[in-house]
Parts: structure tokens; sequence; C-alpha cells
């Protein structure tokens, strides 16, 4: 690539992001050693049979049934078992790595196909501002269309909301506008009512620090996490105003803060351990699902907010409790 901010191109992208990226080893020989050796490199083809670990069946039963055959010792074999011991090639024994080099590299997962048109992604890195990669993008697409074969199209298509951001949007606006109904016909009160719904947003910063701090991949996931946030972060908060109100009916002469205080002490434990349990629930993605495109995301995300939501009732939910919000 002549542009130096452009690396890490592949021509084999997947075209739909959830599909997981699928490796092969490529076995390129050396026929000049092979020629200088005088050996036939289809001797060493049927050593290759051994590591290979195709799933496709080899032979069919009487009534259909598919039959693949397994060598005992092929849990054994692995690359570099491939790449250091010698083969009984005639009557000599060879080492595969002085005759062949094995590489590892991206193919594509499937064929894909849309309105009688083949589909082929291209996806590259670039280091930089996106601005200008947009204007690089475009400047190079609109010359490579002058070259383009009778019959091909070439098009510009991001995994990011796209044509669908107005829509997820209006998705979290709407979680948020049941939510804020919900807590004005349980609280009777706006004032409570926007208090939780200022926690929403708020506890979205913790998703923006996770990600930007610990230099995890932003896709799908995190935005579904925006989502799932939304519902999670607000039960905390009820719990306490609903001790809350309960304790303003109790003692309607103390000061409000202080009785925020209480009603925070007292459920701050079972709130604590709920938001535990969740992160818990999400360990699994975070330790072993680096390489998943959507639940690694997810999790982090979601965990992020959650332990940001602690911060956020602790010391920025109470200033809203100064004056006095229900009357006997």
């Amino acid at each position: 690539v002549a542009h130096p901010r452009i690396k890490t191109v592949n021509i084999d992208g997947n075209v739909n992001w959830w599909a997981k990226d699928r490796y092969e080893y490529f076995v390129a020989p050396d026929y000049f050693v092979l020629a200088k050796k005088d050996l036939n490199w289809r001797n060493f083809s049927e050593q290759l049979k051994h590591f290979n670990q195709s799933n496709s069946a080899q032979l069919r039963t009487s009534n259909g049934q598919a039959v693949r055959l397994l060598n005992t010792h092929r849990g054994k074999n692995d690359i570099w078992k491939l790449n250091n011991v010698s083969f009984p090639i005639d009557s000599t024994k060879v080492r595969f790595s002085t005759v062949a080099n094995i590489s590892k590299r991206k193919v594509s997962n499937a064929i894909h196909k849309e309105n009688q048109q083949y589909i082929r992604m291209i996806e590259w890195e670039y280091t930089g501002s996106a601005k200008f990669g947009n204007e690089y993008l475009q400047k190079s697409m609109k010359s490579m269309r002058l070259e383009l074969p009778l019959g091909y199209s070439m098009k510009w298509e991001t995994h990011d909301w796209g044509a669908n951001e107005t829509q997820q949007y209006t998705l979290i606006l709407l979680v948020i506008g049941l939510i804020f109904f919900i807590c004005a016909v349980l609280f009777e009160s706006i004032r409570q009512s926007l208090t939780i719904i200022l926690l929403i947003p708020t506890s979205f910063i913790g998703i923006f620090l996770t990600f930007y701090w610990f230099d995890f991949r932003f896709d799908q996931g995190g935005y579904t996490a925006f989502v799932l946030l939304s519902g999670l972060v607000v039960n905390s908060l009820i719990l306490i105003i609903n001790d809350y109100n309960d304790l303003v009916k109790q003692l309607p002469n103390r000061n409000s803060l202080d009785l925020y205080l209480k009603a925070f002490y007292n459920k701050i434990i079972p709130i604590v351990l709920t938001i535990v349990s969740t992160a818990l629930g999400l360990l699994p993605f975070v330790l072993y699902g680096q390489n998943e495109v959507f639940w690694f995301s997810l999790s982090v995300g979601t965990i992020g907010g959650l332990v940001f939501s602690l911060f956020v009732i602790g010391l920025f939910t109470p200033i809203f409790f100064k004056i006095k919000t229900y009357k006997n």
C-alpha cells in the first residue's frame, strides 16, 4: 500500500460482522531443493494426510451415515512436529522444514451473493484523522472505478451504526422514556423520576472510560451495552428512592439528605452484590472472549458502566435530595 498510514489490508473481510475469521496453513514446497535432493513432492503429500484436520466425510455406510477416519496419533500432531520431525522418504529421512515452508493465512469464510452479484469485502487499518481518511478513501475509490472491468462496482460500507444510527438512538430514547413513565407513576414525583433518568447518561461515562483506558475495541457489542445499561443501572436508584420515600413518611421532620443517606446505607449492600453478581456472570466473556466480535465488548462495556454507576449514586445523586421531594 502506498499510503504510509494504511496497513493490515485484508481482501477477504467478513461481510457479516458476527462471522468469525478463519485461517489455514499454506504449504509452499521448495521445488529447487526437492530437485537438488532428487525427491518427489507427492511422497511428502502422503505424509501430510496425518496432519490434515478436515471435517469432511471420507465415506458413507450403506444406510447413508457419514464416516470420517482419524489417525490415532492425530492429537499429538502439530505444526512444530511437522517442521521438526524427519519423514521416511524412500531409503532416507528428510526434515519437512528443509523442503517446504508453512505459513498461516486468513481465508474467506464463504461466498456471498446478493442480487445476482458476488460480494467481496476489503478491510484495512488506517491510523490518523477520520476526516482525512475518508477523503483519501473517496479519492482512491474514484480512481479505481475508472479501471474496474465491466460488471464490477464498488461502494463504501462500514460496520458502524451507519444508516441505522437514527434507529439506535431512537431505541435508547424509547427505553429512557419508558423508564421515566414507570418511575413517575410509581413515585408520583417528576423530580425523583428525573433523578433516575439522569443516572443513565452519567453511567454511560463508565462505558467510554472503560474502552478508552484499556484500549478495547468498540463494536456492536459496545452499542448494545448502552441499551442494556439503561435498564440495569436504574434498579439500584429505584431501591434507594423507594426506601427513602418510606423513611420520609415515617420521619417527616428529618432532613432529606439524612434520610437519603440512611436509605443509601440500607440498600448499598444488596446493590453492590447485584452489580458484582452481574459482573461475575459476564466475566467469562471478558477472560475468554477477546476474539469475539460482540460478546467481549458488550461485557466490558456493561461492567464498566455498572461500576461507574456506584460512584454516581454515592457522589452525584445526593445533590437532588437537599430539598424534600415528598410531603405526607
